[in-house]
């Protein structure tokens, strides 16, 4: 097999965590007076908080995004853990990817103590070699640079690696970073959306990547 290492988006990817993530921006978006619909905020999921805080403002307090986002995020880590939960079947997935020697990496637009606590709250920390969060790189997803970083410290070239998310942005950044680039249909896009994106692959979980892996890819 010729890849050598596995980058895993987390929200939608391995864990369930959209009702969560919406609990949290609909009540920071209260405090501060702002209105937000439901398939605004989803239609954002994948890209950073302050990315997203940025989409969610009108223009004349685009100024308050910071504050916003550092909001939405502390709600989260405060009030809404209790609402995430891993993905059916992620934790075996992720273990079968060491068994076959692939290096493994989360790199999510979250900020990196989010990305810790949760995998640590559903029991898939131990299994995972770095972690990329949102302040380890100077722009989020689409842009590649949140992938780059996990192919550079998994020390593999991009070639050699499999990069798997759940989003339109997710497979944006994956493609501009040159790896081969899994779009999962665990998360809020349809089929559709994601193949419009034209990922490398589409599978329905991380199992059947892991089959797809182990029996077809090159």
């Amino acid at each position: 097999m010729r890849f050598k290492a596995i980058v895993l988006d987390m929200d939608g990817t391995l864990i369930d965590s959209s009702e969560a993530h919406l609990k949290a921006w609909s009540k920071a978006a209260e405090i501060l007076g702002v209105y937000i619909s439901e398939a605004k905020i989803k239609s954002e999921f994948g890209k950073s908080s302050y990315d997203m805080a940025k989409a969610f403002l009108p223009r004349s307090r685009i100024g308050d995004f910071i504050q916003f986002a550092e909001l939405k995020d502390e709600i989260f880590m405060k009030n809404c853990l209790d609402l995430v939960k891993p993905i059916s079947g992620v934790a075996d997935a992720i273990r079968e990817f060491k068994m076959i020697s692939l290096k493994t990496a989360v790199a999510s637009s979250n900020p990196r103590k989010l990305i810790v606590r949760v995998l640590d709250l559903t029991g898939l920390l131990s299994y995972i070699d770095v972690i990329i969060g949102a302040e380890d790189v100077k722009r989020g997803k689409p842009h590649p640079d949140i992938i780059k970083e996990a192919v550079k410290r998994l020390d593999v070239e991009s070639y050699e690696a499999i990069y798997v998310g759940d989003t339109v942005y997710d497979v944006e950044a994956g493609r501009a970073a040159g790896v081969f680039t899994v779009a999962v249909l665990t998360g809020v896009a349809s089929r559709e959306e994601l193949e419009s994106s034209c990922p490398d692959m589409i599978v329905e979980s991380l199992k059947y990547l892991l089959e797809t892996l182990t029996v077809e890819l090159p």
